[in-house]
């Protein structure tokens, strides 16, 4: 079988990452990029013998693109602190390495917990971000929400990796403002063009579409938490953009926290 290296980027992760670690032991090697974690992050994972790298953050898709650089596997696992594979997963991925099928790349549904709950509707029911891929066929791109772009065809496993994203709102809030200042800078780098009924109807279509099309009502209280919290992120994102489109946003950019900060 090829070798398989699993690569994870942290910041003050303790909290997660020795269940995500402890979850890695069938891969061949487990390379770590921390970007200055000032808690257990690096001892914890030293203690499971991971390849420990240490690199300033500058996004999520440089940090992750560096962290598949350092990894030596033909095949690559990109797994976030706050992930999990489970059991099942673990004995696909190696048959489908074993196999040695086509593919460049294969996608990952993923079960996301949010608020304590799976969230099955809403939105978050049918995410499959490509995960695992052959080394030097894929690199990631985006902004915020880093995907991969693959050189080759992509399949699909059917295992499901478990993603505790945020646990509560207080996490919500912390990581909300440098998630929508990175995407209203996005917005302005496509030189989009700030229209003032978008400050309204796009946080109310993000409400309608999560809560109601794509059935978030289905979850109950949390289903219905972050339907409105998707809503008040639009609305971040656009007022935000809007300083950017006005010039005020220069003023205040420098006193925001660098993204490193509350990416945990």
């Amino acid at each position: 079988m090829p070798g398989l290296s699993a690569v994870v980027i942290t910041r003050d992760e303790q909290r997660n990452i020795e269940r995500c670690l402890g979850a890695l032991s069938f891969c061949d090697e487990i390379v770590v990029v921390d970007s200055g974690s000032r808690d257990q992050t690096v001892a914890i994972a030293e203690k499971f013998g991971a390849k420990v790298f240490v690199n300033p953050f500058k996004d999520f898709t440089s940090q992750k693109n560096f962290a598949a650089s350092r990894a030596t596997g033909t095949w690559i696992l990109s797994i976030d602190a706050d992930e999990v594979v489970t059991p099942p997963l673990r004995e696909e991925i190696l048959h489908r390495l074993k196999a040695s099928g086509g593919f460049a790349a294969y996608a990952l549904p993923r079960r996301n917990f949010i608020f304590g709950k799976r969230l099955r509707f809403g939105g978050s029911g049918r995410d499959t971000p490509v995960r695992l891929f052959r080394k030097g066929q894929a690199r990631f791109e985006g902004v915020v929400h880093e995907s991969l772009r693959v050189d080759g065809d992509v399949g699909r496993l059917k295992e499901p990796l478990l993603h505790y994203s945020t646990p509560d709102t207080r996490r919500y809030f912390q990581k909300l403002t440098l998630y929508a200042v990175l995407e209203a800078k996005a917005l302005d780098q496509r030189s989009a063009v700030f229209r003032s009924a978008a400050i309204f109807w796009r946080p109310l279509g993000r409400f309608l579409q999560r809560y109601f099309i794509q059935g978030g009502f289905l979850d109950g209280y949390a289903g219905f938490l972050f339907a409105v919290l998707s809503s008040y992120y639009e609305f971040v994102r656009y007022a935000i953009f809007w300083e950017i489109f006005s010039g005020f946003f220069d003023r205040i950019d420098q006193s925001l926290p660098s993204l490193a900060e509350v990416k945990s």
